[in-house]
């Protein structure tokens, strides 16, 4: 692989969205948890939003593999990127606790998608060394967005809990840009037509 740049930031712009997932709506949790006092076990509801997208996660992730062999890795990783961005943002336009939870099981087939499928694509485009380089990029940038997000999501949960979930908002900069940068493998395009 040339040395792409676009390609590889946007790689790993969606890579890093799949570490946040959960981290970005921890700081809100106690707000979360006051405003929906009058749901009975609300203290256990509520830390079910950490733990709904990583079981959602662990039961889809096996058969995404399958699902991008069949469907193309860009089209499942756009599909992802869609269900990643609205179910993460679902927190800032529901009012009801259950349906919050609910947008949580579904941002983890979002996160599954976008992990799997990232996570194949650095493997299709890079070899060798250069794929160890690109392994090493990613663990810089998940830290460097758990910099720059897990602060701002702080931030906004101390202005209102609602607005800490438009941090998943940042998974549209990043649908914009798959379809520019990103391509599929020319070694998987002729496997999904035969």
């Amino acid at each position: 692989m040339n040395n792409n740049k676009p390609l590889e930031i946007t790689l790993l712009l969606a890579s890093m969205l799949t570490m946040l997932a959960n981290a970005i709506i921890a700081p809100s949790l106690p707000a979360i948890s006051s405003a929906f006092d009058m749901v009975e076990n609300v203290e256990a509801l509520t830390k079910l939003m950490l733990t709904l997208p990583a079981l959602t996660i662990v039961i889809i992730a096996p058969f995404a593999g399958r699902i991008i062999d069949k469907q193309g890795r860009i089209k499942v990783l756009i599909i992802s990127l869609i269900i990643y961005t609205l179910a993460g943002t679902s927190g800032f336009w529901l009012n009801d606790l259950y349906l919050i939870l609910f947008g949580r099981v579904i941002l983890g087939l979002g996160v599954a998608g976008i992990m799997t499928t990232s996570t194949t694509l650095v493997g299709d485009y890079f070899e060798g060394k250069k794929r160890e380089h690109f392994m090493g990029l990613q663990g810089a940038f998940n830290a460097l967005g758990g910099l720059l997000f897990i602060p701002a999501a702080g931030f906004l949960a101390d202005i209102n809990w609602h607005y800490t979930f438009l941090v998943y908002g940042f998974a549209f900069i990043v649908l914009l840009l798959v379809p520019f940068y990103l391509h599929e493998p020319k070694h998987h395009l002729r496997q999904i037509k035969n």
